[in-house]
């Protein structure tokens, strides 16, 4: 962070170009990027993860989605070693950060890459 002195402080609020132009600057570093239910599909679908449930907001955007991420486990039937697949449940926020819907621990694995 840059200090600034009083009087150049006063002189920057006086240039209403740039006194909106920092304004809109700090409002969109506040405001989280809202997918539609396509792309969140279309990321969820990419990486064989299985959609359950969509909440969606008043503007019919993605608010949370909860949903299923497989994984293989190694089991022994009579004495043979073969492989079950598995899943987890999952939750993704409205950006595609994924928690564990148990007791919303942070997974990083399995965050969402959205195309753009």
């Amino acid at each position: 962070m840059h200090r600034i002195d009083a009087v150049s402080f006063c002189l920057l609020l006086s240039d209403s170009s740039l006194l909106h132009k920092i304004i809109n600057s700090l409002i969109h570093i506040r405001m989280k990027k809202r997918y539609s239910t396509k792309e969140f599909e279309s990321a969820i679908i990419s990486r064989n993860y299985v959609i359950d449930h969509i909440a969606l907001n008043d503007q019919r955007q993605v608010k949370k989605v909860e949903g299923r991420v497989p994984y293989i486990v190694q089991v022994m039937i009579s004495g043979k070693k073969t492989y079950k697949r598995r899943y987890k449940k999952v939750r993704w926020d409205a950006e595609g950060k994924a928690f564990r819907q148990s007791d919303n621990i942070r997974q990083r694995d399995y965050d969402l890459i959205f195309q753009s």
